[in-house]
């Protein structure tokens, strides 16, 4: 994966890997910063909520980046 030999590289579902990955390093640098346990449990309990693939995992991504604070979408 991610190399010039992966077939996929350019897949809507590639793509979403990497934006996915790129959104959830910001919520772990916001997490860093906030110092608030509460929040930050449920924050990086989000993401494990993104399961399946295709379209399946299309929604599953929208919804979850939906309920999260304004700034972290």
């Amino acid at each position: 994966r991610g190399t010039w030999a992966d077939p996929f590289r350019f897949s809507a579902d590639r793509r979403l890997d990497w934006e996915l990955l790129d959104w959830f390093e910001r919520v772990m640098r916001h997490v860093e910063t906030a110092h608030d346990p509460e929040t930050a449990a449920a924050l990086l309990a989000a993401p494990m909520e993104i399961r399946g693939y295709g379209p399946v995992r299309e929604e599953a991504a929208a919804r979850v980046r939906a309920d999260m604070p304004e700034g972290l979408r």
